[in-house]
């Protein structure tokens, strides 16, 4: 229901196709109203300052998906002033890195503070100020993305070439990952955030002497110690290895399971299997 009555506003698909420059000019001149499924924002939700404010624009905007996704679902067309509700004039904005750059920021808060994440899709109205990107624009912008992929392979290169050489004296046979943020962040994690980290937990962990011992707060206090700078970390970028050592944990527990194992191929088939819901049909094709 609500995906028709947002098809009949834009006058055709939710997708690139149908949300069009032409149908925004449209539906601004028809004065088209808010409803369940639809709302407009003036400007895109901005990256947030540093230090991080206790509200960020990331939250509001995983606010209003939210919102959106526990009701029927809808879309948020940003771009469109709006008085009382009804669509008055297109307010376009300017993006200083380029869209595929903001869109991993936006969907990055929708898993930083969504749980769980809603099934959101992005749409670029390409044009600046109302008008169409020339040649040159679009040019341009591709050469800009061809370059953060190869800073970003030059990067991988850098960090496995420091790698290999921590590990060249060292003993035994060694197997290592490397990796870099998809999503750069600005800002350091140096000695004086650590040292405001280190005082907010000594400060935290104040007992009152009526209150008696707290076995809970003893028991975390040497944890919280030991991971401080990632605990800092993750405060400042919003990043995490989580995903990667789930798998890890994974490949280990069906390691135990089988109390070792000593073909390689066998291992990853046991772990494509166990991953996920098996294909009996492509075990054949699997390869080493």
């Amino acid at each position: 229901m609500a995906k028709s009555q947002l098809e009949a506003v834009f006058g055709g698909p939710l997708d690139a196709a149908g949300i069009t420059d032409a149908a925004v000019q449209r539906l601004v001149a028809e004065q088209t109203p808010e409803s369940e499924v639809l709302e407009f924002k003036q400007a895109l939700w901005s990256r947030s300052p540093r230090p991080r404010p206790p509200w960020t624009e990331e939250q509001e905007f995983a606010k209003d998906v939210g919102a959106l996704a526990n009701h029927r679902g809808g879309v948020l067309l940003v771009g469109v002033s709006e008085v009382g509700g009804v669509a008055t004039s297109i307010a376009p904005f300017s993006i200083v890195t380029s869209s595929e750059a903001e869109e991993r920021r936006l969907r990055q808060a929708l898993v930083n503070d969504l749980a769980p994440p809603a099934n959101t899709e992005f749409v670029w109205i390409p044009t600046i100020n109302g008008e169409w990107l020339s040649e040159a624009e679009v040019a341009e912008r591709y050469r800009r993305r061809f370059l953060a992929h190869a800073d970003e392979a030059v990067r991988v290169e850098q960090v496995v070439a420091r790698g290999q050489d921590a590990l060249r004296s060292a003993s035994g046979v060694w197997l290592f990952a490397a990796a870099i943020p998809e999503l750069p962040v600005a800002g350091v994690l140096d000695q004086e955030t650590v040292d405001a980290f280190e005082e907010w937990h000594r400060s935290s962990l104040q007992v009152s002497p009526s209150a008696g011992p707290c076995k809970r707060t003893a028991a975390v206090l040497p944890l919280r110690a030991r991971w401080a700078a990632q605990i800092v970390a993750w405060h400042r970028s919003h990043v995490t290895n989580g995903p990667t050592e789930a798998v890890n944990n994974l490949a280990k527990r069906i390691k135990r399971v089988a109390f070792g194992l000593v073909n390689f191929r066998h291992h990853r088939v046991r772990c494509l299997l166990y991953a996920g819901k098996p294909d009996w049909t492509l075990l054949p094709t699997i390869q080493p």
